[in-house]
């Protein structure tokens, strides 16, 4: 089987299998149109391409069999690249979603922690208050014990006085009611020697 092949000026040119063999259609105003166009090439399909070019009708649907599978291939790597960035954009979703709880978490652990601080703070306030308080009072106390302890040591000192006085005026009374019952035998006795 005899092929020719044909330039880039010549692509255009139809071949044909006829009886087994391939017969280039020479057009010389063809060509020159060819020639003339200034780099604007005109697009084909890919049978068109296996059209210009000289092989059999098997062999064409053998490599269109190929690009076929090639595409197949490459479609069901295309889906799978799909199906992967879905399944990553999912992913990213989810996490994005656990990333946004457990800043919510966080912010409201914040919250309560601010909270529990600023009620901890009053708290500390009131007692520190109630200690100051409870202080003053005890302070206040203290004072009032030393002064009733020292009226007391007063108290004692003059009830030590009055009971040393006491004596005293108990020893001075027996001596005079000695005297007195003395003075009173003596009278009698003058009273008798009298008679």
């Amino acid at each position: 089987q005899d092929c020719s092949l044909t330039s880039r000026a010549e692509e255009s040119d139809s071949c044909s299998v006829v009886e087994g063999s391939c017969k280039r259609n020479n057009n010389k105003n063809q060509e020159g149109s060819e020639i003339q166009k200034t780099g604007s090439q005109v697009q084909k399909t890919g049978s068109q391409v296996l059209d210009s070019i000289c092989i059999s009708e098997s062999e064409k649907q053998a490599v269109l069999t190929l690009i076929r599978d090639e595409i197949i291939t490459k479609e069901v790597q295309a889906n799978d690249w799909k199906r992967k960035y879905e399944e990553g954009r999912q992913e990213v979703g989810e996490m994005r979603k656990i990333v946004a709880e457990y800043e919510k978490t966080i912010a409201q652990m914040i919250e309560d922690e601010q909270e529990t601080n600023l009620t901890s703070q009053k708290a500390l306030q009131a007692v520190t208050m109630e200690k100051d308080s409870t202080l003053n009072d005890l302070n206040s106390v203290e004072r009032s014990l030393s002064e009733m302890f020292r009226r007391y040591e007063n108290m004692k000192s003059t009830l030590d006085g009055f009971k040393k006085n006491e004596e005293v005026l108990k020893n001075c009374a027996q001596e005079y009611l000695a005297r007195v019952k003395q003075e009173e035998q003596r009278y009698l006795t003058l009273k008798l020697h009298a008679e």
